[in-house]
């Protein structure tokens, strides 16, 4: 051992023997603590939403607060109005088109499914459990059992506690939004300091290294979701004419926070409907362009400028963490799948660097 050595220094060889020792109670640590998160998962919603905002936001916050020469607690009210007023504009101007869309979709149900069941059967039939089927009896069948559904006052009751909790749930992220932008890295620092002290400095390294990835992802995320909607727009409404153009571009864009399986969804979606409305083989052919164009697009080019060391999870990897997110967290696995999944790479990474410092 050298003579700037200890046995307590976190650089020291026998420092990190120590750290291995520990390692079964860190495990136990952080196997309880994703129990813990698994069991409170319903209510992570609303936090998991406000910090993913807040994490985007700070970026123009601390751009903002030196150059304005106001204190930090101004700029993020003035942030946080602006946001709120922005997320209000976009909502008062979509709301009308698609409640317009879904009144429509809804009060001729039988004829837009029958139309969907004719663009993927043709004017075919289905054979299923030794019956046979035309697109138009499997639509009177699919109202028949939606109806059905609705007319349950349980499922109606569910759907009004739904309706509410999304409610309730939007309310609490803007509260909480606010909470996060005013406490800045309070609330981080303020985890840190619960770890023992031994731990801080290789945890303020980790979050230091993590920090920028993940503001670039969530950043990322937003432009290719915002490219998405727009292309889609452009390419179904006003190039290629298909019903709900506005409807599918919006359900693209968001499908696009989900990794691999969203956009697959997305373009089977925007499918269906662009082979309900095809006239010719050629319109097909004009779908499948404007599907490839898209894509191309987007995982050529806007993603990798935009994401850029983000994207580089491999795709086995963003699928095994969609799942298992998915599978054990519900909605809120599915958003942080990747992020976590980040985090996790960048933290190995970091620690084992550190371990191969201190060996050498």
């Amino acid at each position: 051992m050298s003579e700037t050595s200890k046995p307590g220094d976190p650089a020291s060889p026998g420092a990190v023997r120590i750290e291995r020792n520990k390692l079964g109670p860190t495990v136990l640590t952080v196997a309880a603590l994703a129990v813990f998160v698994y069991l409170i998962r319903l209510i992570l919603i609303p936090f998991v939403i406000a910090g993913a905002i807040a994490f985007i936001l700070s970026i123009l916050i601390d751009y903002l607060t030196p150059r304005l020469g106001l204190p930090r607690p101004a700029v993020a009210t003035a942030v946080f109005v602006l946001f709120i007023a922005f997320c209000a504009g976009i909502a008062y101007l979509i709301y009308p088109t698609v409640a317009g869309e879904a009144s429509q979709f809804a009060s001729n149900l039988e004829k837009a499914l029958t139309e969907a069941f004719e663009g993927i059967l043709g004017k075919g039939r289905l054979d299923v459990l030794g019956g046979s089927y035309t697109a138009s009896q499997l639509a009177g069948m699919a109202e028949n059992v939606f109806r059905e559904w609705l007319s349950n006052p349980s499922n109606l009751v569910l759907i009004a506690g739904a309706g509410f909790s999304s409610i309730f749930s939007g309310f609490l992220s803007a509260v909480i939004l606010f909470y996060f932008l005013l406490s800045g890295g309070k609330i981080v620092a303020g985890l840190v300091s619960l770890a023992p002290p031994h731990y801080r400095p290789i945890i303020n390294k980790i979050i230091g290294e993590v920090n920028p990835v993940l503001r670039r992802y969530f950043l990322g995320v937003g432009v290719v979701v915002t490219y998405a909607a727009i292309a889609a727009y452009i390419g179904l409404g006003l190039i290629l004419g298909i019903k709900h153009a506005f409807f599918l571009a919006i359900a693209t864009g968001f499908l696009e926070m989900i990794p691999v399986v969203g956009p697959a969804v997305s373009g089977v979606l925007a499918g269906i409907v662009a082979l309900q409305g095809a006239s010719s083989i050629w319109d097909v052919f004009r779908y499948i362009i404007y599907a490839t164009a898209l894509r191309l697009s987007i995982d050529q080019f806007i993603g990798p400028i935009v994401l850029g060391r983000a994207a580089s999870l491999s795709p086995v990897t963003v699928i095994f963490c969609f799942l298992a997110g998915g599978i054990l967290y519900g909605f809120i696995g599915v958003i942080l799948a990747v992020p976590v999944a980040l985090s996790i790479r960048i933290a190995l990474k970091t620690l084992y660097g550190e371990m191969e410092e201190a060996e050498s």
